[in-house]
């Protein structure tokens, strides 16, 4: 059976083991080693995982099976969709399961788990964003109620990116 529940500061050596997994299990391919590593370093380091933790307005959701952590999923407060969705908004910024779980609804527990707790705190509407070649997110999302609202260039390494901008009202 599938638990989700808030993370805790202890939760993060295992979070970033986690993150680290997934990210290369889905966009490894796409970097170079040496860009991968770099990039999983900023991102997934102990420093930023920890200050993200830390974050106002932010929210670390976990996944596990029995006490095996096999999801995840960040919510914050970003203000770049603001201008195109109003204030009243929150984001879905990282949502990731271990591959021997896809498949097995942990990504729509903690989807759920997002919806309530942007309710509770009186949100309006949540947004994520989701590389432009990941269909299988996108049909996620798409089948979750979210719409493409706008689009978001940026670089991946040496590579320039395109994200779709999706959201949903609650």
């Amino acid at each position: 059976m599938i638990l989700i529940r808030a993370a805790t500061v202890e939760d993060m050596p295992a979070l970033q083991q986690l993150a680290v997994l997934c990210y290369t299990d889905t966009f490894g391919e796409y970097y170079a080693p040496d860009e991968l590593n770099k990039y999983l370093d900023d991102t997934y380091g102990s420093v930023k995982l920890h200050e993200e933790f830390a974050e106002p307005f932010s929210k670390m959701l976990l996944a596990f099976d029995d006490n095996k952590l096999v999801g995840f999923m960040r919510l914050r407060k970003n203000l770049i969709a603001n201008k195109l969705l109003g204030p009243n908004n929150l984001e879905i910024h990282q949502l990731y399961v271990h591959r021997y779980y896809h498949g097995a609804g942990v990504s729509t527990l903690l989807m759920e788990e997002a919806f309530k707790y942007a309710l509770a705190q009186g949100y309006s509407s949540i947004w994520l964003s989701v590389w432009e070649h990941n269909t299988r997110a996108q049909r996620f999302y798409t089948k979750g109620g979210f719409k493409v609202f706008d689009r978001h260039n940026y670089m991946a390494g040496n590579e320039p990116q395109v994200d779709l901008l999706m959201s949903r009202k609650l």
